[in-house]
């Protein structure tokens, strides 16, 4: 019988995606132009169209791009729907009673047993959290929400990775931790020595791949089978929900083909200082949580690994750990199998919540200042794209739409997306700024009254958005009465998305891209931390 390549993908050797020499070689910096070149064409359009006589060809295009944006928003809004009821049933349900009858009764009739230990009692549950001067307060609130998980603790193992660059007193905190806590479950705690040449500073990859490769020497001092070991990484910020072990350890243990795959939760609530930040920073982490819980309902198949992330640990150690050169972490993780396993790599999901600090600083301006740091950081997740187009436009394995489809879809991410509101609110009147008579046209009076109608429409959908939102992120019971005065103010933030957008994406986005370019790559901004 023809072996199913489908579901045993032959592995590619990927351990390093790319060298430090390659990264700023002009031969890879020449293919990394490409996100760079359409975020250029994206912005210059509306002027360019104008300036050679093609303004009703520019509107047109304008047309097409508010369509895509109000089906977005409709999309969103169904996916935040079932998102929403998804959560809502999965918070009722006692995952941790669930988990028990499930290995009790129906151990040895689980999918791919193959891929798991003989019993229960030989399976491994261990959480990496990379740290770097967080402050004490801050990881007591993440290791007391393990510790109150409705699971059996005496399975999970949990790695601090603290870098030496943060200094002693990030070692001694560790230690406080490991004191205090140390009873519940077992901590390890790994320091990554500073300065090994070539990682890239101010990313978690070379901190988590040098604590992951000492736990993988732990394991086998106790023989333990790696594969029988089912690790989450997850930031030193993230406050777990009591059921959100048990969750993702069912979801694992009920899936096929279970090391081609990353477990996360589709529920990323900003929520521990949500009514703390200022406005813009609120709205933008707001929009983001529902934006990913959307698109696990309507773009599952293009969703990556992001934050919070399970996996077999096996699987960790064949694809080579965490990229220490490029410094995307996350992302990185899942181009990293999306490659060893020819594209056969992909996501689960669960629905109980975790909780992460939205991005703050000491007053509004230097909020700003570390969001904008931030998105420069993601911006240059574009360097990925190249590496993957390369990959996939060279595998004879891989059918042309798939290729296609993900050169689209690198161009939409970084290029489109980020641009979308530019063009949407500055598209039309820099087109009527060269050539004022399309004023005098139809299209010139019914394309723009569209656009008006397309993004009011928008709007409104964002009211039944909103009211999700703000009920996922509610107060106090205590304070129910502020519900009301907070969801009329956010709604009214709302209308800073499209500047939000300029401020912290299309302007980052591209400055991470033309950096990429230059050969200017890596010591990334740290996010500051707060208790």
């Amino acid at each position: 019988m023809k072996p199913n390549n489908h579901n045993n993908p032959k592995p590619n050797a990927h351990s390093v995606l790319i060298t430090p020499d390659e990264l700023r070689s002009w031969k890879f910096r020449l293919k990394s132009l490409y996100p760079l070149i359409y975020t250029i064409l994206f912005l210059i359009s509306p002027i360019l169209f104008a300036a050679i006589g093609m303004g009703k060809l520019a509107i047109m295009l304008l047309l097409l791009l508010s369509i895509n944006w109000f089906y977005r928003s409709i999309q969103t809004l169904y996916g935040l729907i079932v998102g929403y009821i998804l959560y809502k049933r999965s918070l009722q349900m006692n995952w941790n009673k669930e988990l028990k009858k499930l290995v009790k009764d129906k151990w040895d009739n689980l999918p791919a047993k193959q891929e798991l230990p003989d019993s229960w009692d030989n399976f491994v549950f261990a959480i990496i959290i990379p740290v770097y001067k967080e402050p004490l307060a801050l990881l007591k609130r993440t290791f007391k929400a393990i510790k109150e998980s409705k699971y059996d603790l005496s399975k999970v193992h949990v790695i601090i990775a603290i870098e030496e660059r943060a200094g002693k007193r990030a070692l001694k905190r560790a230690k406080q931790i490991q004191k205090e806590f140390g009873k519940y479950f077992t901590i390890h705690v790994y320091v990554h020595p500073a300065g090994i040449p070539g990682e890239v500073i101010g990313i978690a990859g070379p901190n988590l791949t040098w604590a992951a490769k000492q736990f993988n020497k732990y394991l086998s001092k106790k023989h333990i089978d790696p594969k029988n070991v089912f690790m989450i990484k997850y930031d030193c910020d993230t406050k777990i929900h009591p059921q959100f072990l048990p969750s993702l350890t069912y979801k694992y243990l009920t899936s096929q083909n279970r090391f081609q795959k990353f477990y996360t939760t589709a529920v990323i609530l900003y929520a521990n200082n949500i009514w703390k930040v200022p406005n813009f920073s609120r709205v933008y982490w707001i929009l983001f949580s529902f934006v990913i819980l959307g698109s696990w309902q309507t773009l599952r198949h293009w969703s990556m690994s992001f934050s919070i992330y399970g996996f077999n640990f096996k699987t960790l150690i064949d694809i080579g750990y965490w990229d220490t050169v490029i410094g995307i972490d996350d992302t990185e993780f899942f181009i990293q199998a999306f490659m060893h396993f020819n594209t056969q790599f992909q996501g689960e999901t669960t629905y109980i919540p975790v909780y992460m600090d939205a991005v703050e600083g000491e007053h509004p301006l230097k909020t700003a200042q570390n969001l904008f740091k931030q998105q420069l950081r993601w911006g240059a997740g574009a360097v990925l794209a190249p590496i993957t187009l390369q990959f996939l436009w060279k595998n004879k394995d891989i059918s042309f739409f798939k290729k296609l489809s993900w050169t689209l879809h690198f161009i939409e991410v970084y290029s489109l997306i980020p641009t979308a509101s530019y063009l949407l609110l500055l598209g039309m009147p820099l087109i009527l700024l060269i050539n004022n008579y399309i004023t005098y046209l139809l299209a010139g009076h019914m394309i723009p009254q569209f656009l008006s109608l397309s993004l009011q429409l928008s709007v409104l959908t964002s009211i039944i958005i909103l009211f999700f939102t703000l009920k996922m992120y509610r107060v106090a019971a205590s304070d129910k009465r502020k519900f009301l005065s907070r969801f009329i103010i956010t709604f009214i933030e709302f209308y800073l998305v499209a500047l939000n957008a300029i401020l912290f994406s299309l302007i980052p986005y591209t400055i991470s891209q033309a950096k990429i370019f230059l050969g200017k790559y890596g010591n990334f901004y740290v996010a500051d931390k707060k208790a």
